[in-house]
């Protein structure tokens, strides 16, 4: 067991506000007086760190359950402190920032939208594909071209245009014959 999941195990506040209308809790500070917590703000803490954890690394296995278990909160009150902070489920903010991150991925990378579709920490090509359509209105591919097409035609050549696309696969072939 690992020293979070022992500390919030045993010294997290109760899972339900109405258990405790306060929380007291001991920081370290110079004073090392008592600090006092509303229930409220302690629960939206838990869930601003989970959402932290989400943002730092949106490609990791996040299941509702390890979400809710790493806060020492049920998963029905873990999901509905989510939503109530963020606006949205915990599984549609996790996919939002996938798709998002996989934008970043298809403008500034060479990898195809299979390997985009895995770094992402998606399984399913074409459930990527569809939500992807459904956030941004193009597929993955059109949403390439149109950001490739709009810089190209601005005459600022773009870090993926197929000049450079062609000469990194060339870097990227000398580079595998030279190791050979």
């Amino acid at each position: 067991m690992c020293f979070l999941s022992f500390f919030v195990a045993n010294y997290a506040p109760p899972k339900s506000p109405d258990a405790l209308e306060i929380y007291i809790s001991i920081l370290p500070s110079k004073s090392h007086q008592a600090v006092v917590h509303s229930t409220e703000d302690v629960m939206a803490d838990r869930v601003r760190w989970v959402i932290e954890l989400m943002q730092g690394d949106p490609s990791r296995s996040f299941t509702l359950g390890k979400m809710a278990q790493s806060v020492n909160l049920s998963a029905p009150y873990f999901c509905y402190l989510f939503k109530s902070i963020t606006g949205v489920p915990p599984a549609k903010y996790l996919k939002s920032l996938r798709m998002q991150q996989s934008a970043t991925l298809l403008t500034s990378t060479f990898l195809s939208v299979k390997q985009i579709v895995r770094n992402v920490g998606l399984a399913d090509e074409s459930h990527f594909v569809r939500d992807f359509k459904r956030m941004y209105g193009v597929t993955p591919s059109e949403y390439r071209s149109r950001v490739l097409h709009s810089s190209d035609s601005s005459g600022v050549e773009h870090k993926e245009s197929p000049t450079n696309r062609k000469i990194g696969q060339l870097i990227l072939l000398a580079s595998c014959l030279y190791l050979v």
